[in-house]
């Protein structure tokens, strides 16, 4: 049984059908979607067709790539326009600094969701640190079992991915230590808050990664169950659905001023 796309072995993993090629065209794209995505670094204005477009004229091969985008690139590619691509590279650039969770969470390491990235992140603080870590010392990590500490271990040992890394590094990416705060006496510990709009003094995922530090939980979406709701200029549906509920809503002066950075 091959790949249709590479002609490559097909691997039975479980209830999963893996291409056992690490430079399959369609492995490479879908690495490419997921990095992007909001489960991933959250890059507003590039989707599965910009990719595409971009995979196909060679502009980009890997994640690394995204972040040496130009705007030449980009013009020329099929419909673009000067506003547009000002708006991607924008959004590229507010990903450029990522919280240590966040970039193991989008780097797509098997077996490494939201949750498990955070938890070794917290106990590990620093990229260097992690990369030093064998399976057995990455099992002491509460959580962390066999299969998870195997993929970590073999992604960052292996030398595609090393390579990644350092372009990326390269290009202008800063992975910055997990701050783990003491977040007994704040207004957001145990709480739930959502960002609409852009904040000035930081990154979407920089203020959720803040909120989460001090003992509270970031959300997408506004519901009766969201305490605050922070809103950056430009605003969206976000906030009228939370005047509607009455939530408390924030201003990001406030934001700050309540989670110590005024």
């Amino acid at each position: 049984e091959k790949c249709p796309v590479c002609n490559f072995p097909l691997q039975h993993e479980d209830i999963y059908i893996r291409c056992v090629n690490p430079s399959c065209p369609a492995k490479e794209y879908e690495t490419l979607c997921f990095f992007v995505s909001k489960d991933g670094m959250d890059i507003e204005y590039v989707g599965p067709e910009l990719l595409k477009r971009l995979y196909e004229q060679k502009k980009i091969k890997t994640i690394a790539d995204i972040y040496a985008l130009t705007r030449d690139d980009l013009l020329q590619v099929e419909r673009m326009g000067d506003k547009i691509v000002d708006k991607i590279l924008d959004s590229i650039n507010q990903r450029r600094k990522v919280s240590l969770s966040h970039f193991l969470r989008a780097l797509g390491i098997r077996n490494v969701g939201e949750h498990i990235a955070k938890v070794i992140a917290r106990h590990v603080r620093s990229l260097d640190k992690l990369q030093e870590l064998s399976p057995q010392e990455l099992m002491r990590i509460p959580e962390v079992g066999p299969g998870v500490a195997q993929s970590v271990y073999d992604f960052f040992h292996n030398k595609e991915s090393l390579e990644i890394i350092k372009k990326m590094l390269d290009n202008g990416v800063t992975v910055h230590e997990e701050v783990v705060e003491e977040a007994s006496e704040n207004p957001f510990k145990g709480k739930t808050v959502v960002f609409t709009g852009t904040l000035k003094s930081m990154s979407r995922q920089e203020a959720e990664s803040l909120i989460e530090s001090l003992g509270g939980k970031a959300s997408g979406s506004v519901s009766k169950k969201t305490d605050f709701v922070v809103a950056g200029e430009e605003a969206g549906s976000k906030l009228d659905k939370a005047k509607a509920l009455n939530v408390r809503i924030l201003s990001e002066e406030e934001f700050l001023k309540m989670a110590g950075r005024a």
